[in-house]
């Protein structure tokens, strides 16, 4: 079974998309930060398949933390879907150009979220 990191600060969002994607067969382990899944990441680089990630978070928010994960070998080929429901047509650009696999406008539509992550898994990213 495929693991799927969450990386989302609102719990109820977080708890949300949890949830759905739970409901599509992946194992989920969620955090609140970006540090927290980064910590994770770099003591268990195996320990997901893919990462869902939040672009406003405190402490570190999902560009940076991207960009950390890039800069690492390990995970230059990672999926990494961000997420978010204010930003625009240039700043979705600037995400892909910058590390993101794919990106997903909030609120999270369970068909686009599915779509995403099966596309994400199928397709290794590489920067």
């Amino acid at each position: 079974m495929k693991r799927i990191f969450i990386a989302e600060d609102d719990i109820v969002t977080r708890t949300l998309i949890s949830e759905q994607v739970k409901s599509f067969g992946y194992a989920v382990t969620s955090f609140e930060d970006g540090i927290s899944v980064f910590e994770a990441l770099s003591n268990n680089p195996e320990g997901a398949d893919l990462l869902i990630t939040d672009v406003r978070m405190p402490g570190m928010d999902g560009i940076e933390l991207i960009a950390r994960l890039r800069k690492m070998e390990q995970f230059s080929g990672f999926p990494i879907i961000i997420m978010s429901g204010v930003v625009g047509v240039k700043d979705i650009s600037e995400l892909l150009k910058n590390g993101a696999s794919r990106f997903l406008a909030k609120p999270i539509d369970p068909d686009d979220l599915s779509e995403n992550i099966r596309k994400a898994l199928s397709v290794p990213h590489f920067v």
